[in-house]
């Protein structure tokens, strides 16, 4: 048996883990394509930033991932759409900033 932890993965195996968690938070909601690539293209760098402590910044990155897809999907909800959009990962986004209450590097 391995530690699955022993693998760090690259930058898109870290944003599949999140998009996984946001999915959760989403619920029915489907993400578009123009917004994971917002996704992608916001929160990137940050991943990347965090080299090999990535597995000590997971549980609050999913905790934030899960909640945003939730806002997310309340926002598409609000306008009758079952896809989220860029402009909708984008308000949840400046919405769930949660950086003041957990050590989250990407809250």
């Amino acid at each position: 048996m391995t530690d699955d932890r022993a693998e760090i993965g690259d930058v898109e195996d870290r944003i599949v883990q999140l998009m996984l968690a946001f999915a959760q938070g989403a619920g029915t909601h489907l993400m578009s394509i123009a917004a994971i690539r917002a996704a992608r293209d916001q929160y990137g760098d940050r991943i990347r930033a965090y080299g090999d402590d990535w597995y000590a910044a997971l549980p609050a990155a999913v905790f934030f991932a899960r909640a945003l897809g939730s806002a997310a999907a309340h926002l598409a909800a609000s306008e009758g759409r079952q896809f989220i959009e860029p402009s909708h990962f984008d308000e949840a986004s400046r919405r769930t900033s949660i950086r003041p209450r957990i050590d989250c590097p990407f809250c």
